[in-house]
């Protein structure tokens, strides 16, 4: 497994007893990292001498995705860690027909860089995303109705972008 630097390991905060069940919840299952699905990664890590690891944002059945701090470009990113294979790859190859094909792209979050990394298994893909807002979950929990009707119709100009480009088709 991944050894990471003892001197910049996150060790995260104490979670409460009570709430220990949403954190398992939360949280991806270790095993896919022993598998070599998932890429294991350090807080503080610096990936292909460019992006320093910040904060873990989410995951999911195919990817892992960071904060990260682009040190080139002086600004915040999300890293998308792809799983390795078909699966993993997949979401690449449609981003990449996205962007070939649907103009403009104003409304879509596409990415703005791809690196590949070695983990002890196999390839990972990275895709470099622009950092967006808050989780959508929480957004609509927390946010007036206005606000929540102008993500529906930010939500809306991105499909219609991908309609006008021959992406998605309606009936």
């Amino acid at each position: 497994m991944h050894n990471c630097n003892e001197d910049i390991l996150d060790r995260g905060d104490l979670v409460d007893s009570d709430n220990e069940h949403e954190v398992e919840e939360a949280s991806e299952d270790p095993e896919r990292y022993l598998e070599g699905l998932y890429y294991p990664i350090c807080i503080g890590e610096i990936l292909v001498n460019q992006y320093r690891i910040e904060h873990k944002l989410g995951h999911g059945g195919f990817s892992t995705v960071w904060m990260a701090y682009d040190m080139l470009g002086k600004t915040d990113v999300a890293l998308k860690i792809m799983t390795p294979g078909r699966p993993g790859e997949r979401e690449f190859e449609m981003q990449r027909e996205i962007i070939n094909v649907v103009q403009p792209t104003s409304h879509l979050t596409l990415y703005q860089n791809t690196f590949s990394i070695r983990g002890s298994h196999s390839t990972h893909r990275v895709l470099v995303l622009p950092l967006q807002g808050p989780n959508l979950r929480d957004y609509q929990r927390q946010k007036p109705v206005a606000n929540r009707m102008s993500a529906a119709k930010q939500l809306l100009q991105a499909i219609k972008q991908l309609h006008d480009g021959g992406i998605v088709h309606g009936g």
